[in-house]
């Protein structure tokens, strides 16, 4: 039995068709435009990592940058950044990018986040909880003061071997020390998966611009939308887990600030920095809806 429509109703049933394929339209160059002029300030996979082939030997960061990464590329600093690149030249085809927020607590998305071909984490999470985020890391940033741990313990083989025996990949850090130096080569040394790199403060500066001139007017940009932003340049899709900067869901559930039990991670002040994590996590937000990264605040389907 066929089913006949009304003149009215095929018209209205075009229209919303159009109207549907427009609304694509629409979201799919706001996708290519975002990306385009990150990729044009901004492309992380010759930037993000300070290397022998982006900074000069004797290049002193200071005014432009927050306080912390103030420092003066000496020849040991130099010789100590990788001579290219640590990305590949071909972009990742997904890749997770993993805040810590409570709202991972509980959200199964542990394998979800493994299966992504490379996945950022921040702050030096903790390795357990893997079924709630997973524990696939290839890029992991470490606060500046999380790393002052181990100046004292940077002549210790076995102790440094020990505090870092479960990470792997690149340990992404502001900026170089003499200790920090010490760390790597007992790693490399050891023969152990891991690679301390440096972040190139210009690249930071780069990204902080230009959302500055995109929707967060003086607010300095935190590492969860520095690293989506890098990302972005890196990987053909983009998802990001434990982005919710705010005590309750949007069903009134508590959420606690980490997904862990411990210490809290709060953004340093630095000097000049302006932090509005809420401003921030909106303009995220923004990106999802627009067709740009996805963003998974709910549970995820074992």
């Amino acid at each position: 039995m066929k089913v006949r429509f009304s003149v009215y109703e095929r018209t209205r049933i075009v229209s919303f068709r159009w109207y549907t394929i427009a609304i694509v339209r629409v979201f799919s160059i706001l996708f290519l435009i975002q990306r385009q002029q990150l990729q044009g300030c901004c492309a992380a996979r010759d930037n993000m990592v300070a290397t022998q082939s982006n900074v000069a030997l004797g290049t002193t960061f200071g005014e432009a940058a927050p306080s912390d990464f103030s420092y003066t590329v000496t020849k040991h600093f130099y010789n100590a950044f990788p001579v290219k690149s640590p990305f590949p030249g071909a972009k990742f085809r997904t890749c997770a990018v993993v805040g810590n927020s409570g709202i991972l607590r509980r959200s199964n998305c542990g394998r979800q986040i493994d299966s992504a071909d490379y996945v950022f984490r921040m702050n030096l999470p903790p390795t357990a909880h893997a079924q709630d985020v997973g524990s696939k890391r290839n890029l992991t940033t470490a606060i500046y003061h999380q790393m002052k741990k181990f100046q004292k313990h940077s002549k210790k083989k076995e102790e440094v071997l020990e505090m870092l025996e479960s990470l792997y990949g690149l340990l992404f850090i502001r900026k170089p020390t003499g200790y920090l130096l010490a760390v790597d080569q007992v790693l490399q040394d050891a023969g152990r998966p891991l690679r301390l790199v440096y972040q190139n403060p210009q690249h930071y500066v780069s990204i902080n611009d230009y959302w500055n001139r995109h929707g967060l007017n003086h607010v300095t940009v935190t590492t969860g939308l520095y690293l989506i932003s890098s990302a972005l340049t890196l990987c053909d899709e983009v998802t990001a887990y434990g982005f919710w900067p705010f005590p309750f869901t949007e069903f009134g559930k508590k959420v606690p600030y980490h997904y862990w039990v411990g210490h809290i991670f709060l953004p340093q002040k630095e000097r000049g920095a302006v932090f509005d994590m809420a401003a921030e996590f909106m303009k995220i937000r923004d990106l999802h809806t627009e067709g740009v990264v996805r963003v998974v605040t709910d549970k995820c389907e074992l």
